[in-house]
């Protein structure tokens, strides 16, 4: 009875301790893991969002070139941004005019309609200020990045803008 006493009290210390010293392991490895997984996801939504700028300004640029924003030139427009829309794999590519009215809107038919609800005119209002906008935003079921350029002059001197998801 006598050592009873004593091993049972070494018994419930030492299970403490293992107990502890297992869970700080745990946790340590926990928090080591899910850190970097944020940095995995963050380094991809970068990346994408580096793409979606890049198609965004080379879209931009190739319309200016072709003078794709003069009103005679609406189908070519509206061609020319369906065809880069699908080549680049773009969810969806919209192409302002200066008062805010979408010119072209070219939508990717695998991508559900729920993720490309209307954003605030806030991205539009920036490109047709001359300023290009990337924004990351989550909706149901995922995540959406949006890119705002603006397209450079047209024949009728005045900025255009076009956003891409």
């Amino acid at each position: 009875m006598i050592a009873t006493v004593p091993t049972v009290v070494l018994f419930l210390v030492s299970s403490s301790i293992i107990g502890n010293s297992i869970d700080t392991w745990f946790s340590l490895q926990i928090d080591r893991t899910l850190d970097e997984s944020r940095q995995v996801a963050d380094a991809y939504y970068q990346s994408a969002a580096d793409d979606a700028s890049f198609f965004a300004h080379r879209i931009a640029d190739q319309v200016t070139e072709k003078r794709l924003l003069r009103e005679e030139e609406g189908e070519a427009l509206s061609s020319f941004v369906q065809d880069r829309q699908r080549d680049y794999h773009l969810g969806v590519v919209e192409v302002f005019s200066t008062t805010g009215e979408a010119l072209v809107v070219a939508v990717n038919p695998d991508i559900p309609a729920a993720n490309f609800s209307r954003p605030d005119s806030d991205l539009v209002s920036s490109a047709l200020a001359g300023n290009a906008t990337t924004r990351v935003e989550e909706v149901v079921g995922g995540s959406v990045i949006r890119v705002a350029v603006p397209i450079g002059r047209a024949s009728r001197r005045r900025k255009q803008s076009a956003r891409w998801w």
